[in-house]
């Protein structure tokens, strides 16, 4: 498995045609690192509900983890089990401090995550020997791309 911190395994993930087992497999590992992005967020801001609220996020990206988890069994046909280099939490280099453009390519970031082809194949029953199959197109992780960087 290649060596990946937080946003090169979301540029990785952002330049995959379809959503393979590989690409579901580093999704998994994004999810389970996001509570430390997460952290890290709420560590840089003063405001204590945008700390609470940043907090609660990182706490979430767990169950993100586990719905992908389900995919994955789905897409491979039987039970998959993260072993130990899937739950290794990516390093998430932070600057020092955050500004507006950062936060806005987070936000941009979890919008685009809503809409993640597992998470819809889940929540609608959808055939998953069909949905899977399709291109990534709907989700693509790059908003994290490059830390500090003016989203397009």
């Amino acid at each position: 498995m290649p060596e990946y911190d937080f946003f090169s395994a979301n540029a990785a993930l952002a330049a995959k045609d379809e959503l393979d087992v590989e690409a579901l497999e580093l999704i998994y590992r994004l999810e389970v690192s996001g509570e430390v992005l997460y952290q890290g967020l709420a560590d840089r801001v003063e405001d204590p509900e945008a700390k609470e609220l940043l907090r609660r996020n990182g706490v979430e990206e767990r169950a993100h983890a586990r719905r992908i988890a389900k995919v994955l069994s789905i897409r491979t046909g039987s039970e998959w089990t993260p072993g130990p280099e899937h739950e290794e939490i990516l390093a998430v280099p932070l600057p020092d401090t955050v500004d507006a453009n950062f936060f806005l390519a987070v936000v941009q970031g979890e919008i685009a995550g809503s809409a993640d082809r597992g998470e819809l194949v889940m929540a609608r029953g959808a055939s998953p020997a069909q949905d899977l199959q399709a291109p990534v197109g709907i989700h693509k992780h790059d908003q994290f791309g490059i830390p500090g960087a003016q989203p397009e």
